[in-house]
């Protein structure tokens, strides 16, 4: 996952979100280019590489072993840009 993926996926989701005539999948489209724009914040404060970790719930312990936690759904990728 890197931020260019991510700009795309805004940009791509958004336009199939306004140009859609099927409200389910517009609306669908909308919740994709949100996580998109979320993710994309956290890959550009964090990198591609960290950015992608927390964002599929991996992490290292303090021995640096890795962790494996939840992806975050579409509500902690909200809290966690807020």
């Amino acid at each position: 996952m890197n931020l260019q993926d991510k700009l795309q996926d805004i940009v791509k989701h958004s336009t199939c979100a306004f140009t859609d005539n099927n409200l389910d999948d517009a609306a669908n489209n909308a919740r994709k280019a949100g996580e998109a724009v979320c993710k994309a914040i956290i890959l550009k404060k964090y990198g591609d590489k960290l950015g992608s970790d927390l964002i599929e719930g991996k992490a290292l312990n303090y021995k640096g072993d890795p962790i494996m936690y939840p992806a975050l759904s579409y509500f902690d990728l909200i809290e966690a840009v807020t």
